[in-house]
């Protein structure tokens, strides 16, 4: 037989067996391939870095070896991967996203691609987030966008220091360009810490106003500001002026200006009003002294002693610790020659008890004028009262009324009388005053009436009458005096 007879059966027969082994093994499944990241998205600032797991699965018939590659970074991010190459059995590796601190802040997609033999390239997407970074950096901010003052007084604030970005280093503060009379001074010009204590002064004479204050913090190159809004009020004051400012009075006479006040600012303290610099003889007297209104009348008052010549007045006004003051110019000049007055008292002493009373004539003699003359006395002692007319004397004399009270006490006394004229020289007279107990003795023009009334009646009756009887022993002729018990 042929040998290949012999081998055609044996061919079939092994064809037969790799029919049967095919029944019972059949074809394996197509391989298979997938890539995840543990975070789809990334935020990172400028300068650092973000590491993420990036995970594989194989499926299928396929075991082999996954190659990863990153791609769509932007101009300075860099993708590191821990293992771009995962052998068999390696399912994950690391994927570490690093910026410099130029790249561009923004969103961008990067795609992870996984591929291997035998299966299609899978992909992971990654949204990274590029934020700014911080720079090293600072602001300056005032504690109050407005401060309000008046003129003369001050305030403060606080300048706080807010740091960026580590930041660190001192900063030396100033303030911009200030107003005419406005200062402002630091408690640390140099500050290391977060806020320090601003002080703005103005001065008195600083126009009221609003004003822009700008305060810098400077460190190195870099300079930050904030400006905030001064305002400033007029202060509470007034001013004081002498209407007419200049006065003309002969010595012996008086005149009258008018002090007027002007209020500023809301002030409404008592303004006290007094006289300065008035030269011996010159009195002056406020309608008001302690002034709530805004003026009043000052008469000035000249004596006939007063030197002739010209003086600064000061007429000063006082409101809690304000002071303000105006000059009068006065003007005095000497009384006309030749002119006098002369005065006397009728009678010249007298004694009158304790609880009684008299009077006596005050009688002036004038020389080159025909004017009033006022009538005044020293201090009276105690319980002694006269009663002279504030107006003066027109004609030659009158009548003025003494009292003694239960005040007084017995003794002697010299009362000084003086009269004054405008013009002339002053003259005095004195009057010598025995004060007794009471029931002690009467004043002598008392006694001088009373005895001639007394003669008068017992020649016409020749007794005293009932009326007499009932008369105050004071009063009586000295013969029907009760006889005082001593």
């Amino acid at each position: 037989m042929h040998p290949t007879h012999l081998l055609r059966p044996l061919a079939l027969v092994a064809i037969g067996a790799l029919a049967a082994c095919g029944k019972d093994n059949p074809a394996s499944p197509p391989g298979t391939l997938a890539v995840a990241a543990s975070r789809s998205s990334l935020s990172i600032i400028q300068g650092r870095s973000d590491t993420l797991t990036l995970t594989i699965t194989r499926g299928g018939s396929f075991k082999g070896v996954v190659t990863l590659a990153a791609s769509g970074a932007p101009t300075g991010a860099t993708v590191t991967l821990g293992s771009p190459t995962l052998a068999a059995g390696e399912t994950s590796t690391t994927a570490t996203v690093t910026l410099v601190a130029s790249v561009t802040p923004g969103t961008y997609p990067i795609t992870v691609t996984a591929s291997g033999t035998g299966v299609t390239n899978q992909t992971a997407t990654l949204n990274l987030a590029v934020v700014a970074a911080e720079v090293a950096d600072f602001r300056v901010v005032a504690s109050r966008d407005t401060l309000k003052m008046v003129q003369g007084d001050s305030t403060n604030a606080y300048l706080r220091l807010t740091k960026t970005g580590g930041f660190a280093a001192a900063v030396s503060l100033s303030s911009g360009v200030l107003p005419a009379g406005v200062s402002v001074t630091f408690a640390d010009t140099s500050l290391t810490g977060d806020s320090t204590r601003v002080t703005v002064r103005a001065l008195a004479s600083t126009t009221a106003g609003t004003y822009p204050i700008t305060l810098t913090g400077t460190s190195g190159t870099t300079s930050r500001a904030d400006t905030v809004s001064l305002v400033i009020a007029v202060a509470p004051d007034f001013g004081i002026t002498v209407v007419p400012d200049t006065l003309t009075l002969v010595a012996g006479t008086n005149g009258q200006v008018r002090v007027r006040l002007s209020r500023r600012g809301g002030l409404a303290d008592t303004v006290r009003l007094t006289l300065t610099g008035a030269p011996a003889g010159v009195t002056g007297t406020f309608g008001d002294s302690a002034l709530t209104g805004d003026s009043t009348v000052l008469t000035i008052a000249t004596t006939n002693a007063t030197v002739a010549g010209t003086y600064g007045i000061g007429v000063r006004g006082t409101a809690g610790t304000r002071v303000r003051v105006d000059t009068l110019s006065l003007k005095v000049t000497p009384p006309p020659a030749g002119n006098s007055v002369d005065l006397t008292t009728a009678p010249a002493a007298d004694t009158i008890a304790i609880k009684a009373g008299d009077s006596i004539t005050v009688k002036v003699k004038r020389t080159g004028f025909t004017g009033p003359v006022r009538v005044t006395t020293d201090s009276l002692p105690t319980g002694i009262k006269i009663q002279l007319d504030t107006a003066g004397i027109a004609g030659d004399s009158a009548r003025v009324p003494i009292s003694v009270d239960s005040t007084a006490m017995a003794g002697s006394y010299t009362i000084r009388f003086i009269a004054t004229a405008a013009g002339v020289a002053p003259d005095t007279a004195t009057y010598a005053l025995t004060v007794v107990a009471a029931g002690g003795g009467i004043g002598g023009s008392q006694r001088a009436a009373a005895a001639l009334t007394g003669r008068r009646e017992a020649s016409a009756r020749g007794r005293a009458s009932p009326t007499d009887r009932n008369r105050s022993p004071s009063l009586l002729p000295p013969a029907d005096r009760p006889r005082l018990n001593r």
